[in-house]
């Protein structure tokens, strides 16, 4: 977990309450990848503005378990992160924004990210 400072807030729903520190962020990112299969994950060209940078991500991959009554396993994740560092380079801040399709595999449009 050297991406993130030791009491790294990381917001996965701009809902829901942040994970925080290394072990929760840990966890978040085995419960929410463990049924993750052919991911392909690509991220745009990052814009940053003082100690915050956005950047731009588009996944598709396949997943049995992250919503079961799909019509089938493929997960199309495009969305935005907005991420705040350290002098030192570390993410202190991580917010995902996304739009989830299920059941079908969508590319990227003619000119995403960049």
């Amino acid at each position: 977990m050297k991406l993130f400072t030791p009491g790294a807030a990381y917001y996965y729903s701009p809902t829901k309450a942040p994970h925080r520190g290394h072990d929760e962020i840990a966890a978040h990112w085995k419960r929410a990848t463990d049924t993750f299969s052919e991911l392909d994950l690509r991220f745009g060209t990052p814009i940053s503005q003082g100690r915050r940078t956005f950047v731009e991500m588009w996944a598709t991959l396949r997943d049995p378990a992250w919503n079961p009554a799909a019509p089938n396993d493929l997960v199309t994740f495009p969305g935005c992160l907005v991420l705040r560092f350290t002098d030192e380079g570390l993410c202190e801040e991580h917010r995902e924004y996304y739009n989830t399709v299920f059941g079908e595999s969508i590319a990227a449009p003619a000119g995403w990210g960049e």
